[in-house]
């Protein structure tokens, strides 16, 4: 892709829509690993808020580690599904441009 095919693609509705759509979706990716998954580190090291048993062996930390697992595989669900949506925007974007080049040249 040359200089200016990248120009005309940043320059079009849907990139910029890409973009915006893009950052929301990862600045609630960041909020929700910095709430969920930085505190278990943090609680097991420095309190024993998850110490207390609730079957057996198995305590809440345990509890609380095999939760991030399902959660990471929501979030890379999740992300997948996304994902596809940014694709098409990504696709609009080029089309866009490669339909405005034709206009103008």
């Amino acid at each position: 892709m040359r200089k200016d095919d990248a120009r005309a693609v940043v320059e079009t509705a849907a990139f910029q829509r890409l973009v915006g759509r893009k950052r929301a979706f990862l600045a609630a990716c960041f909020v929700f690993v910095s709430l969920f998954f930085l505190p278990l580190p943090v609680l097991t090291s420095f309190t024993t808020l998850l110490n207390g048993p609730v079957v057996g062996a198995l305590n809440w930390a345990h509890i609380y580690s095999f939760s991030q697992f399902a959660a990471a595989g929501i979030v890379a669900l999740l992300y997948w599904t996304v994902a596809r949506r940014f694709d098409r925007l990504a696709r609009q974007a080029r089309e866009e441009a490669s339909g405005s080049e034709g206009r103008s040249g």
